[in-house]
């Protein structure tokens, strides 16, 4: 865990998933498989913004904040509080441009790129060691 960069992750939560992995369960490698609904509901926010669909970005926001929560993701809790803040001023009946809505986007996605690199190379260490 000690090798888990603490401005990406929380190691205290990531610990607690990893415990969930086990050889005798029916999903040994539990933990491994959410950030990849994280990085599928990053494609889904890119894209309603591409369509201009900002109304919907607070449940989607939600979303990450919750998975990112679930795995101790700093940075994708972050912008996915971000992400749901503009969908709720939006939704609210305030000026949101689109141009603030897609850099935030932007590096939300660029955030959980890097941290799921990080996961992934963390996850093959573990792999190898056993």
């Amino acid at each position: 865990m000690e090798k888990l960069p603490e401005d990406h992750i929380d190691r205290d939560v990531f610990a607690q998933v990893t415990k969930v992995d086990d050889p005798k369960n029916e999903d040994p490698n539990f933990a491994e498989t959410i950030p990849t609904d994280g990085g599928d509901q990053c494609g889904i926010v890119s894209a309603l913004v591409s369509s201009g669909d900002i109304f919907s970005l607070t449940e989607h926001g939600d979303f990450l904040v919750g998975s990112g929560k679930t795995l101790g993701l700093k940075k994708v809790v972050e912008g996915g509080k971000e992400i749901k803040r503009y969908g709720d001023v939006a939704t609210a009946g305030e000026e949101v441009t689109l141009g603030e809505v897609k850099k935030v986007v932007k590096k939300t996605e660029e955030d959980f790129e890097e941290t799921w690199k990080i996961l992934k190379a963390w996850f093959r260490a573990r792999e190898e060691e056993e």
